[in-house]
């Protein structure tokens, strides 16, 4: 990135040259307004900096006189340096147009500014993402479609909003850009309004308004019906990029921060050592099982399996034995059960198994399937077996919710161990 550096002073402006460089930018010096504004003329800079003038009237003057040849296009980035802050008018400079203005004594909050303003300005060209353009002049989508793809999005053009939401139904977007007018029936303030009405993940995709009309109304309607941002015809290709990155970057960053409360939530559900649900997911979603049993009228059984004698695993093997012991018993629930069965630990050596579309029958067959695999195990040489206990789920249940059907599955375990362990009793 080129920068112009603008300070008679020779040695202010060797130091903020190296400050400059520092940062990786390429700087081109000038010692003269005249010079300054002939370079400008020239090359297309990305930052310019200006050191003190004689007077704030200078000042003025030079920061005039730049923003005049800029007409038409994005205004350069113009810090101004100043000698001493109580003998200008800084509001006046940055009503002129000057972006920024430092004292020189403030090197620091400069190298900061400028390296996070690089920083901005190297975001916008490695943007990320897929953006919906809902546009139907083909001229100006085209223009639109080669900006965005310039730096390094993907965008899919559709004339008519009626298109835009069957594309929508089928293909994930960052972001929505719409004019106001066009093909078809409906608006895009139209397809505004029903995006938001759209399931949860997509009601979040942020939408860019576009319009050749300028009034106050239009953009009020646009934002009151949903639109995240405004832009007007015709588009500046700088403007639309830092637009366009904002609700990129925001609406990427929010997705981040969703999945990692997903990953936290689940991380919370799950037991750490063996990997299945603990007992806090068992009693959240062991209710959603039973609610869906009764809506549909579908079979719902409960399983509790306890491993025989594991405190003796601990006391002749030692702890980790015993965790080996209850990872390998673990995962060979897994691999037995179906996707829609549930499996947790519910605390020490004890699992449960919520199997559902299935009856008692079906339950017994499957858990004395299950107790002769786990009876082969042998995890680190330490023969392993586990007593079950199995009750499905009927009218008596309906008050007490799942507690009914797992006191019921208790009871049978119970009865399992005092019949000698290593069997399947049903209650």
């Amino acid at each position: 990135m080129t920068v112009l550096l603008y300070e008679p002073n020779k040695v202010f402006r060797a130091v903020l040259a190296n400050r400059l460089e520092e940062l990786g930018l390429d700087v081109v010096s000038a010692i003269s307004a005249d010079q300054a504004l002939t370079l400008v003329n020239k090359h297309q800079f990305k930052l310019i900096c200006a050191g003190a003038q004689p007077t704030q009237v200078a000042a003025i003057d030079f920061i005039q006189q730049i923003r005049s040849q800029e007409i038409g296009n994005t205004p350069i980035p113009l810090i101004i340096f100043t000698d001493d802050e109580n003998k200008i008018d800084l509001a006046a400079l940055l009503e002129t147009g000057a972006t920024e203005v430092f004292h020189k004594n403030r090197i620091t909050d400069f190298s900061t500014y400028i390296h996070n303003l690089c920083f901005k300005l190297e975001e916008q060209k490695q943007l990320q993402g897929r953006v919906l353009l809902v546009e139907d002049d083909e001229a100006i989508s085209l223009y639109m479609s080669l900006i965005l793809e310039q730096t390094g999005l993907k965008v899919t053009t559709t004339p008519t909003a009626e298109n835009a939401l069957l594309i929508l139904e089928n293909t994930d977007f960052d972001l929505i850009i719409t004019d106001f007018l066009l093909e078809g029936v409906m608006s895009g303030l139209g397809l505004v309004q029903t995006v938001q009405n759209l399931n949860e993940v997509k009601a979040r995709i942020p939408v860019l308004a576009i319009s050749s009309m300028s009034d106050t109304s239009r953009r009020v309607e646009f934002l009151r019906a949903g639109a995240s941002d405004f832009i007007v015809k015709p588009v500046l290709p700088e403007e639309l990029i830092a637009r366009v990155n904002n609700l990129v970057t925001n609406k990427k960053l929010v997705d981040q921060l969703e999945l990692q409360q997903k990953r936290l939530k689940h991380l919370s559900m799950i037991d750490q050592l063996t990997g299945v649900y603990n007992r806090h997911a068992l009693l959240g979603i062991s209710g959603k099982y039973i609610s869906e049993a009764i809506r549909h009228d579908y079979s719902l059984c409960a399983v509790v399996i306890d491993l025989d004698y594991f405190k003796k695993v601990n006391d002749a093997h030692g702890h980790s034995a015993g965790d080996s012991v209850l990872k390998a018993v673990s995962g060979l629930l897994q691999a037995e059960c179906r996707t829609e069965d549930f499996v947790a630990r519910f605390g020490g050596e004890e699992f449960i198994i919520i199997l559902s579309h299935c009856d008692v029958e079906e339950a017994q067959i499957k858990m004395e399937r299950l107790r002769k695999n786990i009876e082969t195990l042998n995890p680190d040489g330490i023969p392993v077996t586990a007593s079950f206990g199995i009750a499905d789920f009927n009218k008596a249940d309906y008050e007490q919710g799942f507690d009914g059907i797992f006191n019921r599955a208790d009871v049978a375990l119970y009865s399992a161990k005092n019949k000698g362990r290593n069997r399947v009793e049903c209650n």
